[in-house]
């Protein structure tokens, strides 16, 4: 899978979990900001690039997990 599609599939599953907490908060009828929610899955999505290449980084860097 790309990068670009990793950073799909991952703001979907937080975007579903942040909608499920949504739900959760209107069954117990407390307030939520909705657009602080989107934002979060958002920026989540977005930094996955850099995450991923950091973690590659240090795993290359250190052979961690590497065929020797």
């Amino acid at each position: 899978m790309t990068i670009a599609q990793q950073a799909v599939v991952l703001f979907i599953f937080i975007f579903l979990k942040q909608h499920l907490l949504v739900w959760a908060y209107f069954i117990i009828d407390r307030n939520i900001d909705y657009q602080a929610l989107l934002v979060g899955s958002i920026v989540s999505a977005s930094i996955w690039p850099l995450i991923y290449y950091t973690l590659r980084f240090i795993r290359r860097k250190f052979n961690i997990g590497g065929i020797n």
